[in-house]
C-alpha cells in the first residue's frame, strides 16, 4: 500500500474526538511505525494533531486558518509569517 492510500485509511479511522495511537493501531491492523509515519504525514500537511499519545483531526475552521496564516501550498512551503498553530493556540516562531 503506498504512502496516500495508508494516509486516506488513517485518517478516516480517527474519529472527531481523537483516538489512542494504540487503538489506532489495532483498528487498522497496522504496524505501529506505518501509524506513526502517517500520523506525522498527516500532522505535516495540518489534517491531524497529536498531543499525548493521542491522534485528534483539525477541524474545518482551525484548518482554513491553518492554511491562511501559514500561506496555504501545503506542507512543503515554510510559512513566511513566522506563525503557527499548536492544539489550537496561535502561536510565533522564536
Amino acid at each position: 500500500m503506498n504512502d496516500e492510500d495508508t494516509d486516506w485509511k488513517i485518517y478516516h479511522l480517527i474519529p472527531d474526538e481523537g483516538i489512542a495511537f494504540d487503538e489506532l493501531i489495532k483498528a487498522s491492523g497496522m504496524t505501529e511505525e506505518t501509524v506513526r509515519a502517517s500520523a506525522a504525514r498527516l500532522e505535516k500537511i495540518r489534517l491531524v494533531h497529536t498531543a499525548d499519545d493521542r491522534v485528534c483531526p483539525v477541524s474545518v475552521n482551525d484548518f482554513l486558518i491553518s492554511e491562511t496564516l501559514c500561506g496555504g501550498g501545503g506542507a512543503e512551503k515554510e510559512d513566511d509569517l513566522g506563525i503557527y498553530i499548536e492544539n489550537g493556540v496561535i502561536k510565533v516562531r522564536k
